[in-house]
């Protein structure tokens, strides 16, 4: 993919998480967390990258997910 590995995906997430944060400034939002399965290091990258460090993991709870997961954190303000 010729968009592998420029930052496109981390500004993504930044420019949204920003929105959000804007569009609900005010509210009582005060984190968004991020959470990908615990084999897909690509979308861990992406999570640092843009700004949400890994907080902890979550074991797999079948039938509502079935991988274990790591959530990562973005606090507002």
């Amino acid at each position: 993919m010729a968009a592998r590995g420029r930052g496109v995906a981390p500004a993504a997430v930044r420019a949204v998480t920003d929105w959000v944060f804007d569009a609900f400034a005010g509210t009582c939002l005060r984190q968004i967390m991020l959470v990908h399965d615990v084999d897909n290091p690509a979308s861990c990258r992406v999570a640092q990258k843009a700004g949400y460090p890994f907080q902890k993991l979550s074991p797999a709870n079948p039938p509502h997910w079935f991988e274990d997961g790591h959530i990562h954190v973005r606090l507002g303000g």
